[in-house]
């Protein structure tokens, strides 16, 4: 063989080894994007598949009603394989409204439990023309517990959180430069809203955390009325209550939203009496509602004996007497604006006087 024809013969067998080699490594490489891709779509664990709508016809292209229909096959295909979980990317719009129960995933038709994890955009401010109405970022999870299993057999649709120490749902408003800084639980029936629980029950322009963060608890369309009402505020401020009150000035605020207000402290043990402890720093005193005979008590300044006590039939009974008013007969109040019967005692003519008829008159009936 020629020696110079050899050199050129073995680069070409050289070259053809390397370009074998490197189509190996193209088609390896090929599979583990596809591998890598596909897991994404479908990812195993343990019997549970994570699965895409998309396996099962969704498509950013599609309409929201063919979305919506791609949902529901997919919610079907993984009842028939014993239940699973399902996620919704964010570019599938399917229709869903918050406030319209029937554009949520549906189970009625399942029987094992299937969990719908949905990060789609929502369309629940589409016919809406300010464009920043809108859903915003949010993932929902919809759930479907198979069964109808007694009280006790299982814990339904849940989220558990759980941890060896100090497990904790944390809500925070980030935004510094917003006017308001609400967080809040809702709970609600099937898309609306009926309580809150957060913070943040006002908006001031410039307001401070604390200004802002009051706690609340909220009550929708409450007493015939419309959208969100403070139903009861801590402010982080100065920690004043207020009910029905989303600035209370007092360190206790009550509102009533009736014609007559009331409060009611009531006793459901038989012959259980009813009290109202009234305590300052070294001095306390007692209103109490007896049971069995329905007289009200005052008591003593630390003490459980009677200062004043008012029947059911209506006398009372004051422990250590009955001190009225005491004037100068040029100095009496004028008795024809007063009640029948007020007494006053006449410090010039030394005398107890009622008043009747217009006069203040003596124990004899005679004017004074």
């Amino acid at each position: 063989m020629n020696m110079k024809m050899a050199k050129p013969i073995s680069l070409v067998l050289a070259g053809c080894i390397l370009a074998a080699g490197f189509a190996g490594l193209t088609a390896y490489a090929d599979k583990g994007k596809k591998e890598k891709e596909s897991s994404v779509s479908v990812s195993t664990y343990g019997n549970t598949a994570y699965k895409e709508v998309t396996l099962y016809g969704a498509s950013p292209s599609n309409t929201p009603a063919q979305n919506k229909q791609a949902l529901q096959d997919a919610i079907a295909a993984i009842d028939a394989e014993g239940g699973g979980v399902l996620v919704v990317p964010y570019n599938i719009e399917y229709g869903y409204k918050r406030n319209t129960v029937s554009t949520h995933p549906d189970f009625s038709a399942t029987s094992t439990d299937i969990l719908v994890i949905d990060y789609s955009k929502g369309s629940t401010y589409a016919t809406s023309t300010n464009p920043l109405s809108r859903d915003g970022m949010q993932v929902r999870y919809f759930s479907g517990t198979g069964g109808n299993e007694s009280d006790g057999q299982h814990d339904g649709n849940t989220t558990w959180l759980m941890g060896n120490h100090h497990p904790a749902l944390a809500l925070m408003h980030n935004n510094a430069t917003s006017n308001n800084r609400q967080a809040t639980v809702f709970f609600g029936n099937r898309g609306k809203v009926n309580w809150g629980i957060g913070q943040g029950t006002n908006s001031i322009a410039g307001g401070t955390d604390d200004q802002l963060s009051h706690f609340k608890i909220v009550g929708n369309n409450i007493n015939g009325g419309t959208g969100l009402t403070t139903m009861f505020t801590i402010l982080k401020t100065n920690g004043y209550f207020g009910f029905n009150n989303n600035a209370p000035t007092k360190e206790f605020t009550f509102a009533g939203r009736q014609a007559d207000t009331e409060f009611l402290i009531q006793q459901t043990k038989a012959g259980g009496d009813v009290y109202l402890i009234l305590r300052t720093k070294t001095n306390e005193r007692k209103f109490k509602l007896e049971d069995d005979n329905g007289d009200l008590v005052i008591t003593r300044s630390n003490s459980a004996a009677d200062a004043v006590r008012l029947s059911a039939t209506g006398t009372g009974s004051f422990a250590n007497g009955v001190a009225g008013g005491a004037f100068a007969s040029t100095g009496r109040p004028d008795p024809s604006t007063l009640p029948v019967g007020t007494m006053i005692f006449d410090t010039t003519l030394g005398k107890p006087l009622w008043s009747h008829d217009g006069h203040w008159k003596d124990a004899n009936g005679t004017a004074q």
